[in-house]
C-alpha cells in the first residue's frame, strides 16, 4: 500500500459552499489539483491506477465526497470518514457512480450526522448525501451487515458498485482498522 497525503493550498480545501468560499476567498480548483497529482503519481511510481482509493477524515472526507461526485473515473472507490458536502448537498453528480464506503461516529460533535454551522457556512446532512448518491447511482435497498464494531447498511447498484454507510459508537475519531475494512470492501483481497 502506498499512502499519498495531499494538502490543500490554503488552510482548508476550497469546496463549494465551504466557510472559506462563503467568506469570499478566491476559489481554488481542487479537482484539477487531484488530476495533476494522480497523473504525477502514476507516471513516477509503479501504482496501478485501477486500485487507487481516495480516503479522507473530517475536512478530508468532504474533499473525498467531492471527488466521488466529480472524479469517480479516477479512483476505484472512496472512503469519506466523518465528512460530507457543505450545504446544500448537490442534487446529483457529474460523473458515473462509484463505490463509496462512508464511516461516521454515532455521536460525532465536530461533524454531526445532520451537520452544524461553521461561520457563514453549514455542513451538509450525511443522510441527504447518502440518499442523493443512492438515487443518483441507482443503488438498491440497504441490507444491514456487521463488520467487527461497525454497524453498516450496504447497497449495491446494477454495475456492482457499493454504497455502504457504517457507524461506530463514538465521536470524531479516526481508526485505521476501519480504513482497512473499507479497502477490503471496495477492493476485495485476491481470491474472493
Amino acid at each position: 500500500v502506498a499512502i499519498i497525503a495531499p494538502k490543500s493550498s490554503g488552510a482548508d480545501w476550497s469546496l463549494p459552499n465551504s466557510p472559506s468560499r462563503a467568506r469570499g476567498a478566491a476559489p481554488v480548483d481542487e479537482l484539477v489539483y487531484f488530476d495533476q497529482l494522480l497523473d504525477d503519481v502514476i507516471r513516477r511510481f509503479d501504482i496501478d491506477p485501477e486500485r487507487i482509493v481516495a480516503a479522507g477524515f473530517s475536512a478530508g472526507g468532504m474533499m473525498v465526497w467531492t471527488l466521488a461526485c466529480h472524479r469517480s473515473s479516477r479512483f476505484a472507490g472512496f472512503v469519506p470518514m466523518a465528512g460530507t458536502f457543505w450545504q446544500p448537498v448537490p442534487a446529483s453528480c457529474s460523473r458515473p457512480p462509484a463505490s463509496i464506503f462512508h464511516i461516521h461516529g454515532d455521536s460525532d460533535p465536530i461533524v454531526p450526522f445532520r451537520g452544524r454551522p461553521i461561520g457563514p457556512a453549514h455542513q451538509g446532512d450525511v443522510g441527504e448525501a447518502l440518499a442523493m448518491y443512492a438515487t443518483y447511482g441507482r443503488f438498491g435497498a440497504a441490507r444491514r451487515i456487521s463488520r467487527k464494531d461497525l454497524r453498516c447498511d450496504r447497497r449495491q447498484n446494477p454495475t456492482g458498485n457499493i454504497l455502504e454507510f457504517c457507524q461506530f459508537s463514538g465521536g470524531h475519531t479516526f481508526n485505521p482498522e476501519y480504513l482497512r475494512q473499507a479497502w477490503d470492501a471496495i477492493i476485495p483481497p485476491s481470491g474472493q
